[in-house]
């Protein structure tokens, strides 16, 4: 396993019922070297306050865990507010936000001093992980092996963000981008560059998949319409109509990776079948690898991985729109050798 040299990084969580993988979750972060959380429960009906508190329990850690109403779904201010918490109360530069399901994964060999990091945050892949990758086998014994494989995505962007904490940022919607609220143009590095990513396991078994499905619709109608179209949600909405037989039936050719029995499904409600996002990945793309860059044996050094650029953009949360100024920084900054991120 990699090492963080992070005595000053914390990580801020939001969680719901995920008591199957939050003790995993976060003893992973600490094996890194991370030792301070906090962590948002949005009114858990199963064990996870017991496995948190478990995890509590493990000597040199800190954990403050909050007791969140769940009444703001779209959670870039809620994130925002916690990492803001982070920097002033537990004296944190930086804030790695991240959900349940979101397993950090930085390659054995390599180890990063954020102390000596010189960019404002890290963009890091979202690896999209298949359920069948983990039967057998347990998420932690998965993810331990010196390069992932069965990976159906690799989300450059949207990826995860993992953020050098100043006043002026924003975390926006599901921690994939950071922004500053004056335009400031801010600079960063490629994680899959240097052997650092988030591994996205969200579905681990077939019940957890339907209770998702069926939970993200219900939010999704109390939400209203700012939160159409969002992952498990807009499955759910899409499925509500069409009964449970038919949900049963669909994730069943997901969970089996039936491509046919899937797309004869889609065919039958005249549902585009690639609508579903990363869930529509996971039945219909060929799992490859999270290698390093050409396939060589050895990630590259952070003061050597391109960099690349954040900037103000149009969010559902934070309603920031790209003005000419910015338009102008940017093509300046390509100029000086940045690339932007898609």
């Amino acid at each position: 396993m990699g090492l963080i040299a992070a005595d000053r990084i914390v990580g801020i969580c939001r969680v719901v019922n995920d008591g199957d993988v939050i003790f995993a979750n976060l003893s992973r972060l600490a094996d890194y070297g991370m030792t301070k959380f906090i962590v948002s429960d949005m009114k858990s009906s199963d064990d996870t306050r017991a496995e948190i508190e478990r995890f509590a329990g493990r000597a040199g850690v800190s954990v403050f865990v909050i007791d969140d109403p769940g009444k703001d779904i779209l959670g870039s201010k809620f994130f925002t507010a916690m990492a803001g918490f982070a920097a002033s109360a537990l004296d944190a530069t930086w804030i790695l936000p991240f959900d349940a399901d979101d397993f950090l994964w930085l390659a054995p060999e390599v180890q990063l001093d954020f102390a000596n990091l010189e960019v404002d945050f890290i963009l890091l892949p979202w690896l999209q992980m298949h359920p069948a990758s983990f039967e057998g086998t347990t998420i932690v014994a998965r993810l331990a092996r010196p390069h992932l494989d069965e990976v159906t995505r690799l989300s450059v962007a949207p990826g995860k963000v993992l953020v050098r904490w100043q006043e002026d940022l924003v975390i926006e919607r599901g921690h994939h981008w950071v922004h500053s609220k004056s335009g400031r143009i801010l600079k960063g590095l490629r994680g899959e560059d240097i052997g650092l990513t988030m591994a996205h396991v969200p579905i681990r078994s077939r019940a957890r998949f339907i209770g998702k499905i069926k939970g993200g619709a219900a939010a999704e109608r109390l939400a209203g319409p700012a939160a159409r179209g969002t992952h498990h949600s807009a499955l759910g909405q899409t499925l509500e109509a069409a009964g449970a037989g038919f949900l049963d039936s669909l994730v069943d050719a997901m969970w089996r990776r039936d491509r046919a029995a899937f797309l004869a499904l889609c065919a039958s409600r005249a549902l585009d079948p690639q609508q579903f996002g990363y869930l529509s990945d996971l039945v219909l793309r060929d799992s490859g690898g999270f290698l390093p860059p050409g396939g060589a044996a050895t990630w590259q050094p952070a003061d050597s991985a391109q960099r690349i650029l954040a900037f103000r953009r149009k969010d559902r949360d934070t309603k920031h729109r790209i003005d000419v100024t910015t338009r102008l920084q940017v093509a300046l900054l390509r100029l000086k050798g940045y690339a932007r991120a898609s």
